[in-house]
């Protein structure tokens, strides 16, 4: 089982083109809180009863098991070790959430994540952002949520982003493989938060002539064809490699 797969020596039995994903736990704590010990901690992990036969290598708990993973927020009493029940900050019927990240001050807790909720091929059983085909699709978001209660309860959830963007581009290892990383932040005073992520709205979609079809994750590149075989991207500047970062405020 492959933690991402890409093209050539990076293609995967599965068929399908997805970035390198890993649980990323996160956790801060209230820097003006005198009066607890608190540690805030958000995971991205799966949700239970989404457990699924993929029919493929493919897997989230092992190969062939997929699931819909989920931002989930607990909060750990570091004088005693009580830790709270896990709650799903933004629970919802279809959707990857994945690489959360959270900010706390003055008891206000900010919670971002990113969101495959818009994906029209979304299925626990394929990796983010693939058809049944295995063609790459629009699938990232950035979403966020607040709690003013210490995170007992979230509010305020909302997109941040303005397009749902491809995430599979392969812009890495000579044009052959993605990478979205856990990119994803967001930092807080009381009320006040801003967040930043990775951002592919610039990129410049293309085609790779080292292959004979486009499977929607190619991005502009140039290439000559020599004697050698094929040269590296010529134009690497041409926008195909345009993976930046935006951020904006969150609620």
């Amino acid at each position: 089982m492959n933690r991402d797969c890409g093209d050539f020596d990076s293609a995967c039995q599965s068929g399908y083109t997805f970035f390198r994903r890993v649980s990323s736990p996160r956790a801060t704590a209230d820097q003006s809180d005198k009066a607890h010990e608190y540690v805030y901690v958000v995971i991205d992990a799966n949700k239970p009863g989404t457990l699924v036969p993929t029919g493929t290598t493919y897997g989230t708990v092992g190969s062939g098991t997929g699931s819909q993973t989920a931002t989930w927020f607990f909060r750990v009493d570091g004088s005693t070790g009580a830790r709270t029940v896990p709650l799903l900050v933004d629970d919802q019927p279809a959707g990857h959430q994945w690489f959360p990240d959270v900010s706390v001050d003055q008891g206000v807790v900010h919670v971002v994540w990113y969101d495959s909720r818009n994906d029209p091929a979304y299925s626990p059983t394929r990796p983010i952002g693939n058809d049944a085909s295995g063609r790459s699709t629009p699938a990232l978001d950035v979403y966020a949520a607040v709690s003013a209660d210490r995170g007992a309860t979230f509010t305020g959830r909302t997109r941040l982003t303005s397009k749902t963007q491809v995430a599979n581009w392969e812009q890495f290892a000579n044009r052959s493989v993605p990478f979205n990383g856990d990119y994803l932040w967001v930092t807080s005073i009381g009320n006040f938060a801003y967040a930043a992520w990775t951002d592919y709205r610039n990129v410049v979609a293309g085609s790779d002539p080292r292959e004979p079809a486009n499977d929607g994750a190619d991005v502009r590149q140039c290439r000559t064809l020599t004697s050698g075989g094929w040269t590296g991207d010529q134009c690497p500047h041409d926008g195909g490699i345009d993976q930046n970062i935006y951020g904006d405020l969150a609620p």
